[in-house]
């Protein structure tokens, strides 16, 4: 017997503690990242009201919920001619709100179903929301690309990223501490780091024992944070906000159940640094950190830091150690595998779109034209 159709419905959100029993009911039956669950979702949401109110998506196989997402309006003007009317996927379009940073995103889906329902929200937004120009889906997997191809839409992709995790087997079948797969320089940096280090006593991890104390942590991490940044001239993340409101609800909502984690890393008492995570189905998701550098370069406080805590989760019998979207060499040096996420715009095949596209494939081409011509000109450097 074949799976009957998938009714979409679009309305405006209500009550937040009925929606939030929905979208737990069907997480249960739903494969889904840590930034797909209402943990998440419920608090993003708590933090943006009054201010954004997002419409809900609802996919329905008879009277079964079986899909769920939330998506905001947000009109916006580039160039000062191009024009927009835009509908983000759990993002609001307003840089203040999305600052926050969305990965692993999606719809939330039944899982026995899911390429149907994604196919079936993607559908519903071309053929149906026609208030709206452009639909922005941050973060998502690459099979949303392929599914988006199906529409009537054009699909841009605005950047993509790896992200590099640890699968926390792979230390387990080894001497505890030794992370065998590193290269051999990048443990010649880690064991020359660590013996450094405890010359000023033991090196510790440190979980908070209350809640004072995790925000005391937090603080902490913001500090250190901010100052790294400060110093090269940044902002910095906590310069936001919202961003540090909705993490500080993160932290107070979510502390009991564990679900959000910060990691004290200290030597002889003297702390090094600080990790923020989430922490959801075996998944370590590593968001944010604060560390102290000091000017010895060869005190490696990052490679140090999260060493100690891929071996700490991997003792307490986690899944994943997951750093995220970002190229940087200490994830390349620690990571076992990747996978891919991608930011789209579909968009409807308007002129102004098209002519934007244009514009910017010309600008792309001066740009590389104008590199080659100063490359092609710089002195000789052999020597006769």
């Amino acid at each position: 017997m074949s799976a009957s159709p998938i009714q979409i419905e679009l309305k405006r959100s209500g009550d937040l503690s009925s929606l939030g029993d929905d979208w737990q009911a069907l997480e249960r039956r739903a494969e889904h990242s840590w930034f797909q669950s209402w943990d998440w979702i419920g608090c993003w949401l708590a933090e943006l009201e009054p201010v954004v109110r997002p419409d809900v998506l609802v996919a329905r196989d008879d009277d079964r919920i079986v899909g769920l997402a939330l998506m905001t309006r947000h009109r916006q003007t580039r160039h000062s001619v191009i024009t927009s009317r835009g509908f983000y996927l759990h993002e609001t379009g307003d840089p203040q709100f999305d600052a926050i940073t969305m990965e692993y995103n999606g719809f939330l889906v039944q899982r026995d179903r899911s390429e149907e329902i994604v196919r079936a929200f993607l559908g519903y937004l071309a053929d149906a929301v026609t208030d709206c120009d452009e639909f922005y889906l941050g973060g998502v997997g690459t099979s949303y690309e392929r599914l988006a191809a199906d529409t009537e839409l054009t699909v841009y992709c605005r950047s993509r990223s790896h992200c590099h995790f640890v699968d926390l087997a792979v230390l387990g079948a080894h001497e505890r501490g030794s992370f065998p797969y590193l290269s051999a320089n990048t443990r010649s940096q880690l064991r020359r780091a660590i013996r450094l280090y405890e010359k000023r006593g033991p090196l510790s991890v440190e979980l908070p024992p209350d809640i004072d104390t995790a925000l005391h942590f937090w603080g902490e991490l913001i500090e250190l944070h901010q100052s790294y940044w400060r110093k090269r001239g940044q902002p910095g993340a906590f310069s936001n906000p919202f961003f540090e409101a909705l993490h500080r609800r993160l932290i107070i909502s979510h502390f009991d159940d564990s679900k959000v984690q910060l990691l004290r890393f200290s030597a002889g008492g003297e702390p090094l640094g600080y990790l923020y995570n989430f922490v959801d189905q075996g998944h370590v998701y590593n968001y944010q950190s604060g560390f102290r550098y000091e000017p010895d370069n060869k005190l490696k406080v990052g490679l140090v830091t999260h060493a100690f805590a891929i071996q700490h989760f991997a003792d307490n019998g986690y899944a994943i150690y997951d750093f995220m979207a970002g190229d940087s060499q200490y994830k390349r040096s620690f990571a076992t595998g990747q996978s891919e996420l991608v930011w789209l715009v579909l968009q409807r095949p308007l002129v102004r779109f098209r002519l934007e596209h244009l514009v910017r494939k010309a600008r792309s081409r001066l740009s590389a034209s104008c590199l080659a011509t100063r490359s092609s000109c710089r002195p000789s450097t052999s020597y006769l």
